[in-house]
């Protein structure tokens, strides 16, 4: 079953119902690989729905993040603001990566994470609930070009211009 109609099963078990501008949101945001901030999948949607508003986009998404089918996060190095991406997916423990130089988000599986819980909840009980672990580096083609480019490593900016 695709992510979609999870959702609309979600929905409609907690008495909630898939409208046009639901689904425009979830379809926008099931095609994004880069996390998109709510004005992003705004952008984006409105492509579809040139009526669409922003403030239905961030009711929509906070909506669906308190249903625990879209999940929020937020990385450093940029002003504070949530990135989205489906929540009910087949690995829904996944973590990230981001590059410092680019900005591109890698999403990753770490199976030793689960090691961690499983080793606090003996030590110290209760339950763990979620997890986030973020790193932060560069990815493998911005760490070739710092490489590369040697002394322009210190100017990203220089880096990204250069090798375009």
């Amino acid at each position: 079953m695709d992510w979609i109609a999870q959702v609309t099963e979600r929905l409609r078990a907690t008495g909630g119902r898939m409208t046009a501008q639901r689904r425009l949101i979830l379809e926008t945001l099931a095609q994004c690989t880069d996390h998109p901030t709510a004005e992003e999948v705004y952008q984006r949607a409105r492509q579809r729905a040139p009526d669409l508003n922003l403030s239905t986009v961030y009711r929509t998404l906070r909506w669906l993040e308190e249903l625990g089918v879209v999940g929020s996060q937020r990385f450093e190095g940029e002003r504070p603001q949530d990135r989205f991406d489906p929540a009910i997916s087949a690995n829904p423990d996944h973590h990230h990566f981001r590059c410092r130089l680019c900005n591109t988000i890698i999403e990753f599986p770490a199976p030793l994470l689960d090691l961690l819980k499983r080793d606090f909840i003996a030590h110290y009980g209760g339950s763990i609930e979620s997890a986030s672990l973020i790193f932060y580096g560069l990815c493998q083609s911005c760490l070739q070009k710092v490489e590369s480019y040697g002394p322009l490593s210190f100017n990203p900016d220089a880096i990204l211009d250069h090798a375009r």
